[in-house]
């Protein structure tokens, strides 16, 4: 294959990847996405989102067999007066809708219209907005039963527990998520060069990583603990097994099991993107 045909189908393979991405998250800009009115030259009352107090941000018809005409908001607008035409809203649409919509304010002078983002409190979009959006809508992000608030307050560095989350919702940059993303002339894993690189592969079947976990962590073999997930990954470090330390000491166990998967994922991006040479004996000494 060319450069040229293979620098051709790379950017459309982007290009589908991207509309996928967008197309992933429209339900929740449909749910904060509303038309602040203006002049209402541009917003379809039927069709588009502009009344901030009812479903959908969309009105519903007076009388629910009445056929939806071509409406323009402007044609709602007394213009003369700056105000709502009244009897023309209270006659076409149900009560609740009329109210919403006679609540709007007109400005005093028009302006054209804006589409804002209503969860944020200056109709500004933003990413933390949007995230917490998605919180909030039981049809977009995947349930979890991670208990998540133990993990927050696990007693180790905040870039581990970065770490630890980004495990548990499958958010890592491991070869088989890039490869879900965009096309990646290389999936084997950066350690052993052999399997697909998956995160329960890198952290717990690579040679590589059985061998710190059972170098530093008191013998552990995460293969009998039937991790099958990254969840059940992380469900092992926040509940793990005893170890032959003292009771006052059982902290210490996630806050070991933390390092070692930090030091795995180092070890990765340092093979991966330095070309380093994989030191066993240092990476258990930086462990300890």
């Amino acid at each position: 294959m060319s450069p040229f045909i293979l620098m051709r189908y790379s950017a459309i393979l982007l290009l589908r990847q991207n509309i996928s991405a967008i197309e992933g998250v429209k339900p929740i800009i449909i749910k904060g996405a509303c038309y602040a009115v203006g002049n209402g030259s541009s917003i379809n009352v039927w069709k588009d989102p502009w009344i901030p107090w009812v479903d959908n941000f969309k009105p519903k018809p007076k009388h629910i067999d009445a056929p939806l005409t071509h409406l323009m908001v402007s044609q709602l607008i007394d213009h003369a007066q700056h105000q709502w035409n009244t009897s023309l809203v209270q006659d076409t649409f149900d009560q609740q809708s009329a109210q919403a919509i006679l609540n709007i304010h007109i400005p005093l002078r028009f302006r054209p219209d804006k589409l804002i983002w209503t969860p944020n409190n200056k109709g500004n979009f933003t990413v933390k907005s949007a995230y917490w959006s998605a919180l909030d809508s039981d049809n977009y992000l995947p349930q979890s039963n991670l208990p998540w608030k133990r993990l927050w307050n696990l007693k180790a560095p905040e870039r581990m527990k970065m770490l630890l989350w980004r495990i548990g919702t499958t958010t890592l940059p491991t070869k088989k998520n890039l490869c879900q993303r965009m096309l990646i002339q290389d999936s084997c894993c950066a350690l052993c060069k052999h399997e697909l690189e998956s995160p329960i592969h890198l952290f717990i079947e690579c040679p590589i990583a059985k061998a710190l976990w059972l170098s530093c962590c008191w013998g552990l073999k995460p293969e009998e603990h039937s991790i099958q997930s990254p969840e059940s990954l992380i469900k092992l470090i926040l509940d793990p097994p005893k170890a032959p330390c003292p009771e006052e000491d059982q902290w210490l166990i996630p806050l070991n099991m933390a390092f070692i998967l930090d030091e795995i994922w180092f070890l990765r991006n340092q093979s991966l993107h330095k070309g380093s040479q994989i030191d066993m004996q240092a990476a258990i000494t930086n462990i300890q």
